[in-house]
C-alpha cells in the first residue's frame, strides 16, 4: 500500500512542478516567499521545484541498492 502512494506521488510530480512554475510566474509574492524560504532553509541550494521529486529519487534507488545486496550475498539460498 505505501509503494501505491509512491506510485500516485510520482505519475503526479510533473503536473505538481507544472502548476508551481505557473503560479510563481504569476504570483511574485509567492515566487519571492519561495525563495526566501530556500535561503534560510538550506541557503539556496534546493528550491521547492527541487525538492519535490527527492521522493521519487529515493524510489529508484531501492531497485539498484536491493541489486548490490543480492550481487554481495553469499549463500545461493540467501539470494531469494
Amino acid at each position: 500500500e505505501r509503494l501505491l502512494i509512491y506510485g500516485i506521488y510520482c505519475s503526479r510530480v510533473e503536473i505538481a512542478i507544472a502548476i508551481l512554475d505557473l503560479i510563481c510566474k504569476e504570483k511574485e509574492d509567492v515566487r519571492l516567499k519561495l525563495e526566501e524560504c530556500s535561503k534560510r532553509a538550506n541557503n539556496g541550494k534546493f528550491t521547492l521545484r527541487d525538492l519535490l521529486v527527492v521522493p521519487m529519487q529515493r524510489v529508484l534507488k531501492y531497485h539498484l541498492l536491493l541489486q548490490e545486496l543480492v550481487k554481495h550475498t553469499q549463500d545461493a539460498a540467501d539470494k531469494n
